[in-house]
């Protein structure tokens, strides 16, 4: 069966005409309309024999391979025979020419040779590529000349190096398929309700659409979500499978399920590692003045793009052996293995974040692809993350040293901007001007210097990009104008905060339901899924897909080996904490004597975990207790988990909710007996996340502003504890709100709370106890 291909001439280009060096291009803040405005008005010179935006259009076949080739030529003359393309950048001419000019140029030999085709010419054609700067308008042209056998001869190597491309696909495609149409789930029987999850799992990527699943922790999510996606990809219904996660333990976790599933080296799996931990240069700036491996990456990369993906299995590790030995970016190789990969595992960021995201996770072949999205309860969140930005004062100040000439003249006046803002703001709204926050309307002025900021600094950023406060100050305007550019009065708002000289305008996104629901309708079907992410219509707010079927499956474990108690008589709350320190201690040491064993202790904050944990220390000194701090080092981390590993070690641990020993550990069977946690953890009060609530409306705006992160971060807390079918423990909520209705339809269907004061709480827990080893 022949492969065929629809492609546009640019992606071709970009595709097979790429050589040289990789290059950060700082001419991020031009818009589309700029450049349309820019071409129209040079195109006004030209003679009346010249046509804009030619329509070109072509089918290359070469045995198993067609090619339809489509697009717009900027414009052409057939008379003079001459052929144009348009580049609107705010960069220098001649450096955007030597980091991008074999792109551009390729992209205009194959314009040129598509309209050759249809055309008689003796004398050579004439190309011209045209940078345009959207402020001054200046033009500067670089042109070559080529015959109609040249150009005809361009196209044919392009087309014929795509072609080489594909055949090696389909040839793989049918090996993969072969080998995952004998796939076995990797357990000796599925757990209940986990082959109907399957099943359903199955359908929606087969069948295109979306599903957002409920699971407890502990219930194989990872594995029902893959095992049928593969089976799917196997049967011909869908070409490659994204899985997202939010953490690296996600990830991991992905990886694990993958191995576990036997596939060989038949399916290729990629993981996707951050730039800032995989590059081998001590920063992470992809100039090639500065990193070898940047420097030439292209004329090297084919050859580490084919050996990686002969691994099959491509890992952190795997990516930087082979890029170590072909002497390529580590990062940039992965990407570009990515393209080819069956398999890619890699953050929500690559997916959701307009900067950061892949274009070239669909590939080149119109793939249908399955996103698989962990943690679900966290895409919300990350998504209005990724769409806002914070611009601090401080990052003029830090570069202002480096600065010299326009640039320097520019952030000056920027800064002058900053402090003007702030001077009528808090006149307008009768506020201290050293310590405020306050919502205003989007800085239109305050933009306009940013820009010309961002534009004087990119005039002559090779020579200052040694320097990192400078970079730093590029990224951070770019960020700024872009998220200038998403704003949108009806979901976004902009704070201006101040303390003393410090400074911060803040572009935040409340409300990114509609950007989410965009990128997924971008993809043949998605399956979301978390342990916590009830109640499911709040949740389909959140993410603008209302409609999506839902499904929430049963415990996999049986009830009795789980007890939850509500200590209702213990107050959390910020101003009595002092004065129930002592109850709190006995509550929490009740559990500990009351099976032997480790625990972990949650609380919301730090200040309230070192008072606690310097409290129960002191009145019971004979248990070992260890906490989580501020700033973990990554070798303290790794003792605070070994400790809970140690058979001989009775623990009692205090963390944090919401942090990784609350989200992100999975410690072997019986590690722990019980969690105990320590208040509902709400978000203080705050102008942005009452905005939140408002910007939402009724009747989910004030829960996903407050009670759906505070209840998130408990129920993924006590998700710590029954992981196994052999695990049994406790799990004890202390505060009284955790009976009302309002905080309880956030708690798994399969818990069974039983209130118990802190007088009555050691009782119930010696009955649970003793009925749970009757049953073991």
């Amino acid at each position: 069966m022949a492969t065929r291909l629809r492609i546009a001439v640019r992606s071709l280009a970009q595709l097979t005409c790429r050589t040289g060096d990789i290059h950060f291009r700082y001419d991020e803040s031009t818009e589309g309309a700029e450049g349309i405005e820019a071409q129209k008005v040079i195109q006004r010179t030209r003679p009346s024999t010249y046509e804009r935006e030619a329509v070109v259009k072509t089918v290359w076949r070469d045995d198993d391979v067609e090619l339809e080739l489509t697009g717009r030529a900027d414009g052409w003359d057939p008379h003079e025979g001459t052929v144009e393309e348009f580049k609107t950048s705010r960069m220098d001419p001649q450096r955007l020419f030597t980091h991008a000019g074999s792109v551009h140029f390729g992209q205009l030999r194959l314009y040129a040779a598509l309209l050759a085709r249809s055309q008689i010419r003796v004398l050579p054609w004439r190309l011209r590529l045209l940078y345009c700067d959207p402020d001054t308008r200046a033009v500067t042209p670089f042109e070559e000349e080529m015959d109609t056998s040249a150009l005809e001869a361009f196209l044919q190597q392009c087309c014929a190096r795509l072609a080489g491309w594909l055949r090696e696909l389909e040839v793989h495609r049918q090996r993969r398929n072969g080998r995952l149409a004998h796939l076995a789930f990797p357990f000796r029987n599925f757990r209940p309700a986990q082959r109907a999850l399957s099943a359903e799992i199955y359908r929606t990527v087969r069948d295109g659409g979306a599903l957002l699943f409920e699971a407890p922790t502990g219930s194989g999510k990872t594995m029902s979500a893959l095992f049928p996606s593969l089976i799917a990809m196997g049967r011909g219904s869908t070409d490659r499978v994204v899985f997202l996660s939010s953490k690296a333990t996600g990830q991991a976790t992905a990886e694990t399920a993958i191995k576990l599933l036997d596939v060989d080296e038949a399916v290729r799996r990629l993981t996707v590692t951050a730039k800032a931990k995989i590059c081998f240069m001590p920063e992470p700036v992809c100039d090639p003045a500065i990193c070898s491996y940047a420097r030439g990456y292209y004329d090297r990369s084919d050859a580490a793009v084919a050996e990686l993906l002969a691994v099959g299995t491509m890992t952190r590790a795997a990516i930087e052996t082979v890029a170590r030995t072909h002497h390529v970016c580590p990062f940039e190789l992965s990407l570009d293995a990515a393209v080819w990969s069956d398999i890619v595992i890699c953050d929500y960021n690559y997916v959701f974040d307009p900067v950061v995201r892949l274009k070239r996770l669909a590939g080149i072949t119109a793939d249908r692809i399955a996103l698989l999205i962990d943690e679900a309860h966290q895409l919300a969140e990350r998504v209005r993350d990724a769409l806002s930005t914070v611009f601090a004062r401080d990052a003029i100040s830090r570069a202002l040293g480096e600065l010299s000439g326009d640039a320097a003249k520019c952030a000056a006046a920027l800064d002058r901007r900053i402090l003007e803002l702030r001077r009528q703001t808090t006149r307008a709204h009768d506020l201290d001007r050293d310590a405020f926050e306050c919502r205003l309307d989007l800085p239109e002025s305050l933009l306009r210097a940013a820009e010309k900021l961002l534009s004087a600094l990119t005039t002559d950023i090779d020579s200052r990009s040694n320097d990192g406060t400078v970079t730093e100050l590029v990224f951070a305007l770019l960020r700024l104008l872009r998220a200038a550019a998403w704003y949108d009065a009806s979901r976004f708002a902009v704070f201006l905060r101040g303390r003393g000289s410090a400074i911060e305008l803040d572009v935040r996104c409340l409300d990114a339901s509609a950007a989410i629901a965009e990128t997924l309708g971008e993809y043949r079907a998605h399956v979301r899924f978390s342990a916590t992410v009830s109640p499911f219509e709040m949740t389909g707010r959140a993410h603008g897909l209302p409609d999506a079927h839902t499904l929430r499956l049963p415990s996999p474990f049986p009830e009795e080996r789980l007890g939850v108690f509500v200590v209702p008589d213990v107050s959390t709350l910020f101003r009595q904490r002092e004065a129930t320190l002592p109850a709190l201690a006995r509550v929490i040491e009740a559990v500990v004597a009351a099976r032997p064993g480790s625990y972990l202790v949650a609380l919301p904050s730090f200040d309230y975990l070192d008072r606690v944990a310097d409290y129960y220390g002191a009145q019971y000194p004979h248990r070992e207790a260890i906490r989580q701090s501020r700033g973990m080092a990554e070798e303290a981390r790794e003792e605070f988990v070994e400790a809970y590993r140690s058979c001989n070690r009775q623990i009692v641990g205090f963390a944090v909710l919401g942090g990784l020993f609350t989200e992100s550990i999975d410690l072997p069977a019986g590690a722990l007996v019980g969690i105990v946690v320590v208040g509902i953890g709400l978000p203080p009060p705050t102008l942005e996340r009452n905005e939140m609530a408002e910007c939402y409306g009724e009747p989910f705006g004030r829960a996903l502003a407050y009670e759906q992160p505070a209840m998130t971060r408990v129920i993924q807390a006590a998700g710590r504890l029954i992981r196994r079918e052999s695990d049994r423990g406790v799990v004890c909520l202390i505060d009284h709100r955790f009976l009302a209705q309002e905080y309880r339809e956030y708690l798994p269907r399969h818990w069974r709370p039983v209130r118990a004061t802190s007088r009555q709480l050691p009782e119930a827990l010696v009955e649970f106890w003793s009925s749970s080893d009757a049953i073991a």
